[in-house]
């Protein structure tokens, strides 16, 4: 099947290098306040817990980046109803509604109600990586009129 519009890349690896980052620090940091209180001989409650709140933060990262790597994604079509904030409200061709966070803004102001979209999404944490918009719908004249660059059709 032939696009007709464009396609749009959420890029979610690139979350994933800041949330590795910080569950390495945190796990290094618990592991030596851990260390120092056992060669103290005074090992803290506090230090094991915030050692095991780090394992737990490594896992959950661990979980993440499986997800991803395995490409299992779910998939769907349908048309944008409305947008609320980063929220987009699509009714997919089975007739029901998905909500769809976009966290990106250059990606949530190309889309607009009434374009035919395919999204997918990772199949356990439901994050999304891609949007292909599959009909480019008719852009409000307001809009039209704050970017230049977009060519709206004259209605």
């Amino acid at each position: 099947m032939a696009w007709e519009g464009f396609d749009l890349n959420m890029h979610p690896y690139q979350n994933l290098t800041i949330l590795l980052i910080l569950s390495l620090n945190l796990t290094g940091i618990s592991g030596i306040q851990i260390m120092a209180g056992i060669q103290r001989h005074e090992p803290s409650v506090l230090a094991w817990i915030s050692f095991l709140v780090a394992l737990g933060s490594l896992a959950g990262f661990l979980f993440i980046v499986y997800d991803m790597v395995t490409r299992r994604q779910d998939r769907y079509e349908g048309k944008i109803i409305n947008k609320e904030g980063r929220t987009v409200n699509i009714l997919t061709t089975e007739n029901r509604l998905k909500r769809l966070r976009v966290n990106l803004p250059e990606v949530l102001e190309r889309l607009h109600a009434e374009q035919n979209v395919e999204f997918k999404l990772t199949h356990f944490t439901r994050i999304p990586v891609s949007i292909h918009v599959l009909a480019e719908a008719p852009v409000p004249e307001g809009l039209a009129a704050e970017r230049p660059d977009v060519d709206a059709p004259r209605i």
